[in-house]
């Protein structure tokens, strides 16, 4: 029953990666655990969170990226509707006629533009959509699978579907193999 109970107790950490120093538990498991199926199940939990920790510095990364390339765009975009706007008053102001080559070339070039920063716009919140669907599943319902089926049969270690493995079946701290 214990060692059922250290099993779960690994994989429901999982369900709180917001909450800095949970991989603490399964770290102390496979430490301290008092067999291999339990230190397995410890080590595929401090696994998950590592792959939660690294995949989520990525995605985060991609999306500040994408969203200083949208302000690095907007703002020499809004300069030019800013300069486009006080030459249509202008000419309205003298009564000269603003539809001159030059007049044009600006507008066409806002246009581009508007199709541009909304193709970054849309990329950025799919790139934050994907991130989400896969938070939700690694983070949420993997952990949640892996309690139903260790709690159910003690002697069965869950591994995680489609993650990067960062610890080694075997581990070793000083002298100690884990």
């Amino acid at each position: 029953m214990n060692e059922k109970l250290l099993s779960v107790a690994s994989h429901a950490s999982v369900l709180c990666t917001s909450v800095f120093g949970v991989f603490a538990i399964p770290l102390l498991i496979l430490l301290f655990g008092p067999s291999e199926i339990v230190k397995q199940n410890a080590r595929e939990a401090l696994n998950v969170h590592i792959n939660v920790l690294l995949l989520s510095l990525v995605f985060a990364t991609f999306v500040c990226l994408a969203a200083l390339i949208i302000c690095a765009v907007a703002v020499p975009a809004g300069i030019q509707i800013d300069s486009l706007g006080n030459q249509i008053n202008d000419s309205i102001r003298i009564g000269i006629s603003c539809s001159d080559q030059k007049g044009w070339e600006v507008v066409n070039g806002l246009g581009a533009m508007g199709v541009l920063l909304g193709t970054m716009v849309v990329c950025t919140v799919l790139i934050a959509l994907v991130y989400a669907l896969w938070f939700a599943v690694f983070a949420f319902v993997l952990p949640i699978m892996a309690m139903c089926v260790v709690a159910n049969d003690s002697n069965r270690v869950f591994r995680y579907p489609l993650m990067f493995s960062f610890l080694p079946d075997r581990l070793r701290v000083g002298t100690l193999w884990l």
